[in-house]
């Protein structure tokens, strides 16, 4: 049986750990980053200008963290975000939006959260190393959104058949009944 590898990443780069973990652990092919805050590499202190300063600082910080570990933006396939304030969701996306502009990874997000140092945003990835063939994964996308896109036609369809057909009995029905009811009176009035 192989081993796997499992490799601490630790670089100047990033801010420091504040507590007992590595900034990243590459295991096998898999980056795993620790949370990253939105902090000067000098000073420790959380960069100024609220939500969308840090948000910015901080995927700085973890494009450089990936790097370190072999990988890139290209090749996150989830991330983490934590925000101190749920109403700063709209400002962390635009932030984010620069950064994973083509692929999207999937992703986590958490509001109402009390972060270390009173930050903002935390954002943490899971990524992967070595060659990854992206094209794969959008024709993928690409035929399941097509997929998708033709079953919900179906449905579509199938539900607009069923109304019709229903509209179409209960009409019968109704006329049916009136009929009946109809013919019902008139026999009572002839009898009379």
């Amino acid at each position: 049986m192989s081993s796997i590898v499992r490799k601490v990443i630790s670089t100047k780069k990033c801010p420091k750990a504040l507590a007992p973990y590595n900034q990243a652990i590459v295991a096998d092919r898999t980056v795993y980053c620790s949370g990253v805050l939105g902090m000067e590499l000098d000073t420790l202190k959380l960069v100024p200008g609220g939500a969308a300063a840090q948000t910015a600082k901080a995927l700085e910080h973890l494009t450089n963290l990936l790097s370190e570990a072999g990988s890139g933006i290209d090749k996150v396939v989830k991330t983490t975000v934590l925000l101190g304030d749920m109403n700063d969701y709209a400002t962390v996306n635009e932030e984010y939006k620069k950064v994973f502009n083509s692929s999207f990874p999937a992703r986590t997000c958490y509001g109402g959260v009390k972060l270390p140092l009173g930050a903002a945003v935390e954002i943490e990835a899971i990524a992967l190393t070595g060659s990854v063939n992206l094209e794969a994964l959008q024709f993928a996308t690409k035929k399941f959104a097509a997929k998708k896109f033709a079953t919900k036609t179906f449905a579509t369809k199938k539900f607009a058949t069923k109304t019709f057909a229903t509209k179409k009995i209960a009409t019968k029905k109704l006329a049916t009944n009136t009929f009946a009811t109809k013919k019902i009176a008139t026999k009572k009035f002839a009898s009379e």
